[in-house]
């Protein structure tokens, strides 16, 4: 007499597992953060110009380098005066950071720490934005160029007057060049 576990063994199981290894500098800092029981954490992002690890890799515990992004686990523990990880991605003229550590003044001065590394980005006074422009014909093909952009004041009574109370509410509103890049 056969039993449900004799069927069930006689099948064949087969698994996929799709690797993205974008995710696994997030992941191994994730895994480090809960191995170490560090109690607080803090994510941060800003726009900045620098785009390279240079001057944090000597410190890189897992790393990452593609197309598009840099990022790092990183032990910033012997420059911030205590146990610290953190996690930084660069990419599309931004650093996203996420901190970990033993105490607040510790993530604090991490984020000082990378801010200094990785200057926030001036908003340019230049009223305009690079846009591309793609066409498909025999092959694909971009050109880019810059487009100057009117300031908020001189589009304003375009919108509705609730569109304009509500644009005064948002931080740079009225302003281009106040705007974050990316």
């Amino acid at each position: 007499m056969s039993s449900h576990n004799d069927e069930v063994r006689g099948r064949e199981l087969a698994m996929t597992w799709e690797l993205d290894l974008d995710y696994l500098t997030i992941a191994r800092f994730t895994d480090l953060v809960l191995e170490r029981s560090l109690e607080h954490t803090a994510y941060t992002s800003w726009a900045t110009e620098r785009m390279t690890l240079e001057g944090l890799l000597e410190r890189a515990l897992y790393s990452l380098r593609d197309r598009s992004e840099r990022a790092a686990v990183i032990d910033l523990s012997d420059e911030v005066g205590g146990e610290c990880l953190v996690h930084v991605s660069l990419e599309r003229g931004r650093a996203d950071v996420r901190a970990a550590a033993r105490t607040v003044d510790t993530l604090a001065s991490a984020k000082a720490r990378l801010q200094k590394l990785y200057p926030i980005s001036q908003p340019e006074e230049k009223q305009e934005v690079r846009m591309s422009f793609w066409a498909h014909d025999r092959r694909a093909t971009r050109t880019s160029r810059s487009i100057a952009v009117p300031a908020w004041s001189e589009i304003a009574d375009n919108y509705p007057g609730r569109s304009r109370t509500l644009s005064g509410r948002f931080p740079g509103a009225g302003s281009t060049a106040s705007r974050p890049a990316g």
